[in-house]
């Protein structure tokens, strides 16, 4: 190989290792927007969860003011 063929070979090396980096940069890209909806969707599940478990230690308010309620008045007080 003559000089400039070298030199082509080595320019086309480059640019194959510079479209290889700007792939991989892509890649991670692609890794951290995904990351983030997953992030998302657990603080949504966690959300869900925290008020499952309000509605729950309500209900429970609830029946327990119902219950004391009711053996009040079956007690006359």
């Amino acid at each position: 190989l003559n000089k400039r063929e070298r030199e082509r070979e080595r320019e086309r090396e480059r640019e194959r290792e510079r479209e290889r980096e700007r792939e991989r940069e892509r890649e991670r890209e692609r890794g951290r927007e995904r990351e983030g909806k997953e992030r998302e969707s657990e603080n949504e599940r966690d959300q869900e969860r925290e008020i499952r478990r309000e509605q729950k230690n309500t209900n429970l308010q609830t029946i327990t003011v119902d219950f004391s309620t009711s053996i009040r008045f079956a007690r006359g007080y």
